[in-house]
């Protein structure tokens, strides 16, 4: 007969260690465009010396949902994606 060990056969909550308030895991193919127009994701980009850029997008609760490393062409492919988004929105609101 074995006996019970604690350390593998029994799952202990200690209430004084670091809860996990991280968000389940989500990529970029997650979130729709609605998510992203919405006001409540806020963003921020880096520099990486190694790779090129980081995004990070956070929900309204300050979770980190999004990080990547984005290759720089791709980051300048969706620069210029804005750019010309901007281009027409401000063209269209000042009709």
């Amino acid at each position: 007969m074995n006996m019970p060990c604690r350390i593998t056969d029994e799952k202990v909550c200690n209430p004084w260690e670091d809860v996990d308030n991280t968000s389940p895991e989500r990529t970029i193919h997650d979130l729709t465009l609605a998510e992203l127009m919405g006001d409540d994701h806020s963003i921020w980009l880096g520099k990486n010396k190694q790779f090129g850029f980081v995004l990070e997008i956070e929900n309204e609760e300050g979770f980190t949902i999004i990080e990547k490393c984005i290759h720089p062409y791709a980051a300048e492919s969706l620069a210029s994606f804005c750019r010309r988004y901007l281009s027409f929105y401000e063209k269209l609101e000042a009709a």
